[in-house]
């Protein structure tokens, strides 16, 4: 037979913990469709920071930017296997840290915090057949 069933997906492979990476490149809204904006958090063997939400985010990344500097950052869903890599920021319960990368297709959309509003951008490279889970993962 000729009839190849897509593979179910196992609840391992679920995406299930929504999370918000700061990145610090200044992007222009003429890029949104370019790959290579959506691949800053792909270099491997770099510890990044893991927001609950935008706006916690927000209030604890603004104070290191300089004038005229826009705060962005992605949009992204972990497994629970990636989710057991992160660990603890003492002091901070919002925040926790790993050394997980990510390929433009696994990057959900990309926020920018501009005059206290957050301008969400979907990613034109995202995999859209991926299943997410978790109901919370609105920005």
């Amino acid at each position: 037979m000729f009839f190849n069933p897509t593979p179910k997906r196992t609840n391992e492979d679920e995406k299930v913990h929504c999370y918000f990476i700061p990145i610090v490149e200044q992007i222009k809204s003429s890029d949104y469709n370019k790959t290579y904006i959506w691949n800053f958090a792909k270099e491997t063997n770099i510890t990044r920071k893991f927001y609950s939400s935008p706006e916690v985010l927000a209030r604890m990344e603004s104070g290191r930017l300089g004038p005229h500097t826009v705060l962005s950052c992605y949009k992204v869903s972990l497994t629970e296997a990636q989710h057991q890599q992160l660990r603890a920021v003492s002091g901070r319960d919002n925040v926790l840290l790993g050394s997980l990368n990510f390929s433009c297709t696994d990057i959900e959309s990309m926020i920018h915090f501009i005059q206290g509003e957050q301008q969400e951008h979907a990613n034109p490279f995202y995999e859209q057949n991926t299943t997410l889970t978790h109901p919370a993962c609105a920005a």
